[in-house]
């Protein structure tokens, strides 16, 4: 990994967490999604395969949509669109107001939609029916797969390097979506700090003498009885 694709690092008990843009990042479209994502644009492969819909067979979206409803038994259906501007991002509604003046007007416009069917909900979250708060859940589940699709499309999926003083490598790992995830207290480099606990907790293990091991673990255990309220009576050096 060249140091250029650098894009943050942290220090944690001696071992440097170097965190990366993840070059091979997987397609989230291509995981087991319980939605449907139809997206179409001339220039970018978009979105779910095998949808059965294309916008070239509609007048509009609008009429895609009454099409959608009608075929799927939907439970929430929702808009895409696409901002293409020095990068790619996709998110559900408009991006009017989000973006500087005439950007929203000119470089970003809908491209799809998102949807679930109502059995799907039922699957997943063990329902029996379908209630307007209940929609609101889906609704937010929908925009956080979006938001991952997003993640994907911009190039803000992470990966984990976790190297010792020496510069050798002890731990890597990959995939993390979003920029909230390489933040200093984000859920990589929360992964990043358990794996080094871990190695160092090994590495103290491994070095130490036999008989000094089992003092250590007895010295735990009486730590972990006083930690739980239990009084430790401890015997005088008197025979």
């Amino acid at each position: 990994m060249k140091n250029e694709d650098l894009v943050t690092s942290y220090e944690y008990n001696g071992i440097k967490i170097n965190v990366f843009v993840d070059g091979n990042a997987e397609n989230p479209r291509n995981a087991n999604n319980i939605t449907i994502m139809a997206a179409f644009h001339r220039r970018y492969n978009l979105g779910d395969d095998g949808t059965g819909y294309a916008i070239a067979d509609y007048e509009s979206f609008d009429s895609m949509r009454k099409a959608i409803i009608k075929n799927e038994d939907v439970a929430v259906i929702l808009p895409l669109f696409l901002y293409d501007h020095t990068g790619l991002r996709i998110k559900v509604g408009s991006f009017k107001g989000l973006l500087p003046q005439g950007h929203a007007e000119f470089d970003s416009g809908q491209v799809g939609f998102i949807w679930m069917t109502k059995k799907a909900a039922r699957q997943n979250w063990d329902w029996d029916i379908i209630t307007k708060s209940r929609e609101k859940t889906i609704v937010k589940y929908i925009e956080s797969e979006v938001e991952c699709y997003d993640n994907y499309l911009s190039g803000s999926v992470y990966g984990v390097i976790i190297e010792d003083i020496n510069g050798e490598s002890i731990d890597s790992s990959w995939g993390y979506s979003g920029y909230d995830s390489i933040q200093e207290y984000g859920y990589a480099i929360t992964d990043a700090k358990r794996t080094i606990d871990e190695h160092l907790k090994k590495v103290q293990k491994d070095s130490l003498p036999e008989n000094q091991i089992g003092q250590t673990i007895f010295k735990q255990f009486l730590n972990d009885l006083e930690s739980a309220g239990y009084e430790i009576v401890k015997k005088s050096n008197c025979k």
